[in-house]
């Protein structure tokens, strides 16, 4: 292991820590916003004349949001990102550390520096792949000497940086607009 390692593990943590905050807050909102929607049908569709099919969509919708609300408190996200965010941290200290040294040839970490290393990794979980995807194409983008890079992305890894860029502005634009279609379709439909 080299410091190299440990800068690169700091970049994807930092990166786990943004998807993991972006989580708690989409699912703190969408829980919000999907039991308003929920409210607002139910009074919307009060009265005497009423088709079975709301009943039951209602009952599909009211296990959507306890699924939903499982899932968002299992996720544990906030606690996860504090997780990542405390070994970051430890890992920026251990670089400054090893970037101080002189550098030796074959620039390894020593038996204490390593153990720290190994200690703040068992701390919390890894990262996940599209982490580190984001953080190589990040610093890639950001960098001035891409020379000087260790990890260079390739085509593949800009085609799925932005598809994810694409796809975390889609999903929930998606979700917030679905319940007013739904229940625009069925205020129209059932009329």
């Amino acid at each position: 292991m080299n410091k190299d390692n440990v800068w690169w593990t700091r970049k994807c943590w930092i990166k786990a820590e943004e998807r993991l905050l972006k989580h708690a807050r989409y699912s703190d909102f969408f829980m919000f916003w999907y039991s308003l929607w929920g409210v607002a049908s139910s009074i919307i569709f009060i009265g005497e004349k009423q088709p079975e099919i709301i009943s039951k969509v209602f009952v599909c919708f009211s296990v959507f949001v306890f699924g939903f609300s499982l899932f968002s408190s299992l996720g544990r996200f906030r606690e996860r990102a504090n997780n990542f965010k405390a070994g970051y941290i430890e890992l920026q200290r251990i670089y400054m550390i090893l970037n101080s040294k002189k550098k030796s040839k074959s620039e390894r970490m020593d038996d204490e520096n390593f153990k720290n290393y190994t200690k703040v990794l068992d701390s919390c979980e890894n990262h996940t792949s599209l982490d580190f995807l984001r953080a190589k194409v990040d610093v890639y983008q950001n960098s001035v000497e891409k020379s000087s890079l260790t990890i260079i992305p390739c085509g593949k890894d800009f085609f799925i940086y932005y598809f994810l860029i694409f796809w975390d502005f889609f999903l929930p634009v998606f979700l917030f607009v679905f319940p007013v279609l739904n229940l625009i379709f069925f205020m129209n439909y059932y009329d």
